[in-house]
């Protein structure tokens, strides 16, 4: 639930595993991974990769079409 977009690397297909989401009394945090081990990088299947692509691009267009405001 914490992935960024800096967190998938299209170049390899990867996506980094470097933190994580949790629910806390004041709202929803992104704190880091339980321990060192439990970073790590996951290969993913080029069909997710080629839908995170068309994701990333149709996002943009949004941001684009919305503005800054």
């Amino acid at each position: 639930m914490a992935l960024t977009w800096d967190d998938i690397d299209f170049d390899t297909g990867t996506a980094q595993i470097n933190k994580s989401m949790a629910r806390t009394q004041d709202g929803i945090i992104i704190k880091t991974t339980k321990n060192r081990s439990s970073d790590r990088a996951v290969v993913l299947p080029a069909a997710c990769m080629e839908l995170l692509h068309r994701h990333r691009i149709a996002q943009k267009k949004h941001r684009l079409a919305v503005g800054s405001y």
